[in-house]
């Protein structure tokens, strides 16, 4: 059987499941392994009035000692507020304890902001995976968050990052921004930087089956760079969640498959965009975002840690 990357695991505030009892409920849910987040950067809306938020030291080191105690198909990811005076010392600090990349939100902050920080990123050779679309905070905050904010990493050589929930509302700007940064490749002499999709839920079912749709029709081979999440959490991970999204995702791919495996049904529909007679293989795009993608996306070949 396949492996199955959910890339999308939050560590929140507040009562957490045991390493093992997660652990039996994401496998139970058909998941791998994955990138777990941890607790989030200080002054967020996560944090109740009066809470003692954590420095990175201790957010750092709970995260890791969670995923020593899980597979080591389960990732580290440290959320960084790239914004913070001493954000490049905290990135140096994650790289040289064991974090393989990084979780971003600009919910007070844009993503031009953090240009440094996520130079030293790429830097070290480590991802950075955002929020992008419409965040439900209370706040003004949308101007963070949309795809286009963050065609400023055209500036970044090297790095690779994620944009999560397919950036919903603004789905189709998201792979237009796909688009823009796979043309950019080829008119770099450096390192490009590389964009992935993140499809985990936020994008309401409706929009996420147009989005799949799309991303197979469009000719910037987003299937290469497609990630399969779920958007849960260790601490109470959701098993019947996370089924329902992997089986509609699944179906929502397959039905594409018997559509598109027809060339001329192709060519009816996209004569300008795609030349020729092709015809597409939906379900390879979805075998390849649950899995080689992800470890692409990570820097693994196997998706061990090393």
């Amino acid at each position: 059987m396949n492996p199955v990357y959910d890339c999308h695991i939050h560590m929140m505030p507040g009562r957490c499941d045991a390493p093992e009892t997660f652990l039996a409920k994401i496998t139970a849910a058909g998941m791998t392994g994955g990138s777990i987040f941890s607790l989030p950067p200080k002054n967020t809306l996560f944090y109740k009035t009066g809470t003692t938020m954590p420095e990175h030291r201790e957010r750092i080191a709970n995260v890791l000692d969670f995923c020593r105690k899980l597979p080591d198909t389960f990732h580290p990811f440290f959320w960084l507020n790239p914004t913070e005076p001493d954000a490049l010392e905290q990135i140096r600090y994650a790289k040289e304890h064991g974090i393989l990349g990084f979780k971003v939100l600009c919910s007070t902050y844009a993503p031009l902001e953090g240009l440094a920080a996520y130079r030293e990123c790429a830097r070290l050779g480590l991802p950075v995976h955002f929020h992008s679309g419409i965040l439900y905070d209370g706040e003004v905050s949308g101007g963070f968050n949309r795809p286009l904010d963050f065609e400023c990493l055209l500036e970044v050589s090297g790095l690779r990052f994620a944009l999560a929930h397919i950036s919903w509302p603004w789905t189709d700007e998201c792979l237009a921004l796909f688009g823009k940064f796979r043309s950019a490749a080829g008119m770099r002499s450096g390192p490009a930087p590389e964009m992935y999709i993140d499809t985990c839920p936020g994008a309401p079912e409706f929009a996420r089956v147009d989005a799949f749709r799309k991303i197979g029709l469009l000719p910037y081979d987003a299937g290469s760079r497609l990630l399969f999440g779920i958007d849960s959490s260790v601490n109470d991970y959701s098993t019947d969640g996370a089924r329902r999204i992997h089986e509609f995702d699944r179906n929502a791919f397959n039905k594409f498959h018997a559509m598109y495996s027809d060339p001329v049904r192709v060519h009816e529909e996209v004569p300008f965009t795609r030349h020729g007679l092709d015809a597409l293989d939906f379900n390879s795009i979805f075998e390849n975002a649950v899995s080689v993608n992800y470890l692409r996306f990570i820097g693994k070949k196997d998706g061990r840690k090393q």
